[in-house]
């Protein structure tokens, strides 16, 4: 094990695939990209972003660094760097939900249709994802497609019946 920051990091010794450089380079990164996280979290995107460059420019291509980076280049009001970021973390991981959550966010009000599709293949890849389908149904809603809206709105209900959003959503679309 290697200490670092008061975190304990466990390193499989017996791993054969896994040199001990390596390991420790691993390890290394792990504390840096928690401190890119803090630093986003803490309200210093500017230094989280130049942590994770840093990170993606040291280490081979990780879908997980684009990910972030996208979240950090939103949160910096850059949607552009965000999409783009955030369509190498998709290619990089095309079955993580979450990075099609967040590129339908950013098509919301440019694109509805293309937020429509990003939004649908974050829950055919995790129908559970609520915060995609109350989204969906939002989205939905807006466009006048009101039966579909129920539906999704239902669905969340199904799950959280005191959700009081999309009991407000779902109402909406029942008095049109």
């Amino acid at each position: 094990q290697i200490l670092g920051n008061d975190q304990r990091v466990m390193i499989p010794l017996d791993d054969p695939w896994m040199d001990r450089v390596e390991q420790l380079r691993r390890a290394r990164n792990t504390e840096r990209l928690q401190k890119a996280e803090h630093l986003s979290e803490s309200g210093r995107p500017e230094e989280a972003k130049q942590e994770l460059l840093d990170l993606i420019a040291e280490s081979e291509e990780d879908p997980h660094l684009r990910f972030l980076l996208g979240l950090v280049e939103r949160q910096l009001g850059d949607a552009k760097a965000a999409r783009e970021q955030l369509l190498l973390a998709a290619q990089g991981s095309p079955d993580y939900a979450p990075i099609h959550f967040q590129l339908g966010v950013l098509s919301e009000s440019d694109s509805p249709e293309e937020s429509r599709a990003f939004y649908a293949r974050a829950l055919k890849l995790d129908s559970q994802y609520r915060l995609a389908r109350f989204r969906l149904a939002a989205l939905e809603r807006a466009q006048g497609r009101c039966e579909v809206a129920i539906q999704h709105y239902s669905q969340i209900l199904d799950v959280e019946p005191n959700h009081a959003r999309a009991r407000f959503g779902r109402g909406v679309c029942q008095l049109r």
